[in-house]
C-alpha cells in the first residue's frame, strides 16, 4: 500500500510516501507565509516517485498546533482525498510526535509542544511490546507550571517528547530531577514519516472516516473564534 504523509502543524512542515512500512521519499519544508503553494508544489513533486504506481491512501497530521498551517494541511490533504477518491486518516500531532517510542513498555511517554501565547498542550502514552500506543490522558492545553504539576503527579519514569520539552529543559529537570528521560531532539519534531506510521495502524484496524469528517485538532479556539465570540465546531 502507498500511503502519502502530511504534517504542517510546526514551523518546519514535512511530507513523506511510504511503500507500506518502508519510507520511499520524504521532504521538509518552511511551514509559514507560502505553505499554501509550497505544499501543493512539494507533494506533487513527491508523488513523482510512484513512477506509475496508485496512490492508496492520505494521512494528515491535525494538531494541535499552528492554526493556519494545520487548517492549510488538513483541506489539502482532504482536497487529495476527495479528489482521488482515497481514504484520509487524521492522526492527532501529539501522537505522531509519541509514535518512535510506541515500543517503549517501561516508561511513561509525554508529549510536549508549544502553543499560543505561553500555552503548551500537554499528552500523555503508554508503549507495550506490541508498538501500540494508548492515550492516558490529553490533548489539553496548559500553562508550563500547570503541566509541570500534572507530571510531578505521575509514578514512574518519564519519556519526554516534543519541541516544548526542547524549550522547557532546565524547568522540566529541575521540577522532575531523575525521573525523567529526554527524547533526542530530531525526535522532538513531527514529521510526516510517523504520520504514516500511525495512520498504518489505523487503516489496518477499521475503516477511517468520511473525508468531510476529518478535522484539525485545534484544542482551543483560535484567535477569530475568540475575537468574534464563535465557535466554528473545528476543535
Amino acid at each position: 500500500m502507498s500511503l502519502l504523509a502530511i504534517e504542517t502543524s510546526s514551523a518546519v512542515a514535512s511530507i513523506a510516501l511510504c511503500r507500506g512500512s518502508a519510507l520511499v521519499a520524504a521532504r521538509a519544508f518552511p511551514s509559514r507565509m507560502s505553505l499554501c503553494q509550497n505544499l501543493t508544489r512539494e507533494i506533487e513533486a513527491l508523488l513523482g516517485h510512484l513512477e506509475g504506481e496508485a496512490l492508496n491512501a492520505v494521512a494528515v497530521s491535525l494538531g494541535p498546533g499552528s492554526f493556519t498551517s494545520l487548517r492549510i494541511g488538513v483541506m489539502t490533504a482532504k482536497a487529495l482525498a476527495h479528489r482521488l477518491a482515497l481514504p484520509l486518516v487524521g492522526v492527532p500531532t501529539l501522537e505522531v510526535i509519541a509514535t518512535p517510542f510506541a515500543f517503549e513498555a517501561s516508561r511513561l511517554i509525554a508529549v510536549l509542544q508549544p502553543g499560543w501565547k505561553g500555552i503548551v498542550y500537554l499528552a500523555t502514552y503508554q508503549g507495550g511490546a506490541s508498538g501500540t500506543l494508548q492515550g492516558l490522558s490529553g490533548p489539553a492545553a496548559l500553562e508550563l507550571p500547570a503541566a509541570i504539576e500534572r507530571l510531578q503527579a505521575t509514578d514512574g519514569e518519564l519519556l519526554l517528547a516534543g519541541e516544548a520539552v526542547i524549550e522547557h529543559r532546565d524547568a522540566l529537570a529541575g521540577a522532575l530531577g531523575g525521573r525523567i528521560i529526554f527524547a533526542p531532539p530530531p525526535l522532538c519534531v513531527p514529521q510526516a514519516q510517523f504520520v504514516a506510521e500511525a495512520a498504518r495502524a489505523r487503516l489496518a484496524a477499521a475503516a477511517p472516516p468520511p473525508v468531510h469528517a476529518i478535522r484539525p485538532l485545534y484544542v482551543v479556539a483560535s484567535q477569530a473564534e475568540r475575537q468574534a465570540g464563535i465557535d466554528l465546531g473545528m476543535t
